[in-house]
This record gives C-alpha cells, structure tokens and sequence, in this order.
C-alpha cells in the first residue's frame, strides 16, 4: 500500500481462501502469509514495490493459522496449523527442516517467541483449541520439558486463540474464547493474574 495516497501498490494473488495472517522478515523484502488453503506463500518485495511469489509451502493438512520469523534467523520461518502441527521452514532454501507434531491434541492457533529470559532461555509458545499453551525449544525442535512433564499452561476453559510473550521474556499473555485475557509466569507457567 502507498499509505499517503491511500491505495494499492501491488496485488498478490496465490491463495484460493481466506489469508488468516502475514509476517515480514527483518529485511522487509519477504513476506510469508497464512492461508485457509492449507498453504504458506512466500513473496519478495521487488525494487519498485512489485510482489513476487517466489514459492508455495506444501506440508500442513488444515488451515494455517499463524507465520512467525524466528528472532535468531529471520531466515527460518515457523507455521502453526490446524492440524496441530508446528512447522520449520528454511526460507533461503524453500524446504521443510521439520515438524513438530508431539505437543497439542487439537488445533494450534497461535505461536510466538519469547525474548530470552533470566533462565538464558528463549522458548516458543503456541496457543491451541485444546485450551492449553505448549512451550517449544527451538533449538531441540521438540516440546520443551519440566522434569518428566511438558511444559505447558492449563487454566483456560476455552479455545486459545492468541498468545504474546512481554520483551524481557518473563511472562506471556493470553486470549480466549472464556473471554479472560490471562497472564502468566514463562518459568513456572503459573496463572499470576485474570482479566
């Protein structure tokens, strides 16, 4: 968009459903968006404001929900489906590193990431309609653990449909369909405050 004049600059058009969201990495030349259609594309941001589609992820199996830039490599880009699967992908080289499919039982809404906290740890967290948040290590691409258990948050009576994490990674936040808007400790997962 030409924000001043209030119009288009360019279109792109590569989704046969509904655009559920979009992210822009830390060059602000690519863009990933979110579809119904059970895709991820990627575009570039050509010199004079074009969009190209430079490619099509192919692997969830329902609806995308949510695109997230890794904060370390704003070269991996990270997906969260309806399938309950949360997927790595290597922009550079348009290619499936892995999923991760060990964490909820329904429906992934919502992921982001946590800046590092006073632990050294910087963790993903990923809202479902199973009515808890799991929390990922990126760097083990798996569930991260407390002791035996999955680190996870349990307290909501509804679907999770948004999660955000605060910037000194201490504590995140969460919204859900029991209308409560929750926050809570990242280390112990424990509910400090109801709204």
């Amino acid at each position: 968009w030409d924000i001043d004049k209030g119009v288009a600059k360019d279109v792109g058009r590569r989704h046969s459903s509904w655009i559920n969201d979009i992210a822009i990495d830390e060059s602000e030349r690519i863009l990933a968006c979110a579809s119904a259609d059970k895709r991820v594309s990627l575009w570039e941001v050509g010199t004079n404001d074009t969009l190209n589609c430079i490619r099509t992820l192919l692997q969830h199996r329902d609806w995308v929900m949510k695109v997230i830039f890794t904060k370390e490599d704003s070269n991996i880009l990270l997906s969260v489906s309806k399938d309950a699967t949360v997927c790595i992908w290597n922009v550079k080289e348009q290619q499936l590193l892995k999923v991760m499919d060990d964490g909820h039982e329904a429906p992934i809404l919502s992921i982001c990431q946590s800046n590092i906290n006073r632990q050294g740890i910087r963790h993903l967290i990923t809202s479902s309609e199973d009515k808890t948040c799991m929390f990922w290590n990126l760097k083990n691409q798996a569930v991260a653990r407390q002791g035996r258990r999955k680190k996870h948050s349990v307290g909501h009576t509804g679907p999770i449909y948004d999660v955000a994490c605060s910037p000194d990674g201490a504590y995140f936040a969460t919204a859900c369909e029991d209308t409560s808007v929750r926050i809570w400790n990242a280390i112990t997962c424990v509910c400090l405050k109801k709204l």
